[in-house]
């Protein structure tokens, strides 16, 4: 077995590092992928991000700093009912909004 650091990532990939450089690198760019995506959401101007999925502490800390109200774990007939409700759309991705949806 080659000495260095083994990572296996949920996704099936692995991978054998010889520098702890490169680990932090990767960890570097997941925090940016993340920090990336809550960006999106205030940059599109909602006030309120409503997911399906965890939010968590970090997402919640940013979205509050920010005066953005988010709640996770909301069921998607709830998500349905506010978007009809409100005139509001549902996006499945924060990459690429267009402006339609924003209208």
């Amino acid at each position: 077995m080659e000495p260095g650091l083994l990572l296996q990532f949920l996704c099936g990939f692995c991978c054998r590092l010889s520098d702890p450089a490169q680990y932090q690198s990767i960890v570097d760019a997941e925090w940016n992928i993340i920090y990336e995506k809550l960006d999106n959401c205030v940059k599109s101007g909602a006030k309120i991000v409503l997911s399906r999925l965890a939010i968590g502490d970090l997402g919640t800390q940013y979205f509050a700093d920010r005066d953005v109200f988010c709640a996770g774990r909301v069921m998607e007939e709830d998500l349905q009912r506010v978007a009809i409700a409100t005139g509001g759309s549902i996006q499945t991705t924060v990459n690429n909004i267009v402006p339609e949806v924003l209208s």
